[in-house]
């Protein structure tokens, strides 16, 4: 119990964590939780992941020590902001196979944090201010113009001749 004397503690992706007197030793979604937010880059701390999932830093102290199930969008929320599996989170949160069976895994393009950002960003629940969401709408539209456009123009194929003897 190095740097933890007199406390419980327990280790995450090698990283050692001590538990304050009292506190239950983590679930299973909470174990799945820690293990994904060490291994995020940077890694998060409980308050962060709350930030990104708009929820409490207690709502997320209690995923992790509580048998509290989360419903299956936040569930999948944090699996998208952490990189970790739909299925396996939803498992360790106690979902039965009915619902995690009828979870699609993120296609390849999902994969990236950045497009899990931006979907959440231009999506319904995006910027209140129609005039923000406009002015990102068009830097996006410059940049991805600006990057798209002569890939698109190299990957066209080109055109074959016959020669005629």
């Amino acid at each position: 119990m190095l740097g933890f004397p007199g406390r419980n503690v327990y280790e995450v992706n090698g990283s050692q964590y001590a538990l304050m007197n009292g506190t239950r030793q983590p679930t299973e979604l909470g174990w799945w939780l820690l293990r994904h937010m060490a291994a995020h880059d940077p890694p998060l701390k409980q308050a962060a992941l709350a930030k990104a999932m708009e929820v409490g830093q207690t709502t997320v102290s209690r995923w992790i020590h509580e048998d509290l199930q989360p419903t299956a969008s936040l569930l999948i929320r944090a699996a998208d902001i952490l990189g970790g599996s739909r299925r396996e989170i939803l498992q360790a949160a106690g979902y039965g196979d009915d619902v995690v069976t009828a979870i699609d895994e993120p296609t390849p393009d999902q994969d990236h944090p950045l497009v899990a950002r931006l979907r959440r960003v231009l999506g319904p629940d995006g910027p209140r201010n129609p005039a923000d969401r406009a002015a990102l709408e068009a830097t996006l539209e410059v940049i991805l113009d600006g990057i798209l456009r002569p890939w698109e123009q190299d990957a066209t194929p080109p055109t074959r001749r016959r020669r005629t003897g």
